[in-house]
């Protein structure tokens, strides 16, 4: 093989360090080697669904230097009613005067993966690449939600989001939370506790074997999944994960990450799942959050349109709308034929390599 011309290799133990280099170089400020060599052994080495031999995506190479990237993260998702792993798209990036080379790198992982029979799935891709994978071939995931709701912790809160932040003192910030606070209390539900947990235990995976059914194409929602996606990497994107049960079993739980967004902190809603999406459930689960958020001095939180959430949002205060879709792709290998639709699907924001 001539060595001058870009070429296409899998990933192999050897190629994580200079890897490691190739991201930090690549994708520059607030991302140095640490946080990579960390992510990564997230993604693979401490992943408990990652198997030696599993695909971790592809490396273009021009020489002895990595000039572009595509990874994969092996999840395990509910397709059809059963439990199969998937591989998940995440960080494709190619140096510009390589970016001609770009789809034919994805283009190359997406025929291993098929080849591997399994699924491949991207969540929340950049508007100006939908493009690229349709003409790869992938199809478009149903979407259940059209609507993303900003809701505040009452009109101050509001109000504090259009402060300065590098000129507003933080003593001001908590005044304005602490007269929020008392200005618009939140009641708590009479039936169901919630509670912020730090680890998913036995009662998720019953959760789990007894709701899954209730929808035969989503992500899989066992405890060792759940620990993973929240845990499994202290260094990037902490998760928060709040349990709701009714006399004292569980019957759902949200997860939420922290976000500045519209001038403001917030704690953004990645997921939410309830047996049968109880829509008493959720709205006591944003609620106890929404709390939380004014207790912990944020402006508010940031969720989707789940089961119940408009008629939740009347006893809210100050909340902001607008049009948003959990958007991505996916590809099926051939002995799954079943279709996938909005009627049997449930795809949320933590779909893909969000919050990974």
């Amino acid at each position: 093989m001539d060595e001058s011309t870009p070429h296409i290799v899998d990933i192999s133990d050897q190629d994580i360090e200079p890897l490691c280099i190739y991201m930090k170089n690549f994708r520059g400020r607030g991302s140095d080697r640490k946080f990579w060599q960390t992510r990564f052994a997230h993604w693979w080495q401490n992943n408990p669904f990652y198997k030696q031999g599993m695909i971790r995506g592809k490396l273009l190479r021009d020489g002895g230097d990595i000039v572009g990237f595509v990874g994969t993260i092996p999840v395990p998702v509910q397709i059809g009613g059963e439990e199969i792993i998937a591989y998940i798209s995440s960080s494709w990036g190619v140096k510009p005067q390589y970016r001609k080379s770009s789809m034919k790198l994805l283009a190359r992982l997406l025929v291993t993966i098929k080849k591997s029979e399994h699924p491949y799935i991207i969540n929340n891709p950049l508007a100006n690449t939908d493009m690229f994978y349709k003409l790869l071939g992938l199809r478009k995931l149903p979407t259940c939600f059209t609507k993303k709701y900003t809701i505040f912790n009452g009109p101050l809160a509001r109000f504090s989001c259009r402060l300065p932040a590098d000129s507003t003192p933080k003593w001001l910030r908590m005044s304005i939370s602490a007269i929020e606070k008392r200005l618009y209390p939140l009641g708590d539900n009479a039936t169901l506790r919630v509670e912020k947990i730090s680890k998913a235990g036995e009662e998720f995976d019953k959760l789990w074997g007894q709701s899954r059914h209730n929808i035969v194409n989503t992500k899989s929602r066992s405890a060792a999944s759940i620990n993973w996606y929240c845990f499994g990497n202290k260094t990037y994107n902490n998760k928060l994960l709040f349990a709701v049960y009714a006399q004292d079993c569980l019957v759902g739980y949200a997860i939420f990450r922290e976000s500045r967004q519209s001038g403001g902190s917030f704690l953004e809603c990645l997921d939410i799942w309830c047996d049968n999406q109880d829509a008493d459930s959720i709205s006591a689960l944003l609620s106890y959050v929404l709390r939380y958020s004014s207790n912990q001095y944020y402006h508010g939180i940031v969720t989707f349109d789940y089961a119940g959430t408009y008629g939740w949002l009347s006893g809210c205060k100050s909340f902001a709308v607008e049009e948003k879709s959990v958007s991505g792709f996916y590809q099926l290998p051939q002995n799954l034929k079943q279709t996938i639709t909005v009627d049997n699907s449930y795809y949320v924001f933590a779909e893909g390599d969000v919050g990974i």
